[in-house]
């Protein structure tokens, strides 16, 4: 059943406020809507706009180069180890299209760097994750220097697409 509540001016001042807690409460419900708003609200014109064109730019200006998957030998194995790989390249450079051209045109000496580079780890020095970044590192340190010495464009990125140890 309900109860009367009484909100006569001595009911109120006898400690019945319930004026006042209705007030609070509206209040805090508008400040929390109104923040939720602010927060929630969709984009309008901002600045976040140009760093995306930005990005956009940025991504234009690298190109991916993919070799085709390379088997070597381990060394210290007596050919019962080996590795197999598959590389994609990310070049970033003002002659993009140049760089493409040339990692094209060199992917015999790519498959040549790469099969000595490799197949002269042991496979201590290629089953850890730090082993792998190491290698990367190291590859693209050689590709800059044989692809790429007038730095036109430069190997940035190395992304192992495969990585089998057997």
């Amino acid at each position: 059943m309900s109860q009367a509540l009484d909100t006569s001016p001595a009911g109120v001042a006898a400690g019945g406020g319930l004026g006042l807690a209705r007030a609070a409460l509206l209040a805090g419900v508008g400040l929390a809507a109104g923040v939720g708003f602010a927060l929630f609200a969709g984009p309008g014109p901002s600045k976040h706009e140009p760093k995306a064109e930005a990005s956009v730019a940025l991504e234009a200006q690298t190109a991916q180069h993919e070799l085709p998957e390379l088997i070597v030998n381990l060394a210290d194995s007596q050919g019962q180890r080996y590795l197999k790989v598959r590389v994609a390249i990310v070049v970033r450079g003002a002659q993009l299209e140049q760089a493409k051209q040339r990692l094209q045109q060199g992917q015999a000496a790519l498959r040549d760097l790469l099969i000595r580079l490799l197949s002269s780890k042991q496979i201590q020095e290629v089953e850890s994750v730090e082993a792998k970044e190491s290698i990367k590192l190291e590859i693209l340190n050689l590709i800059n220097q044989s692809m790429f010495p007038d730095a036109e464009a430069t190997a940035e990125q190395l992304y192992f697409m495969e990585f089998l140890i057997q």
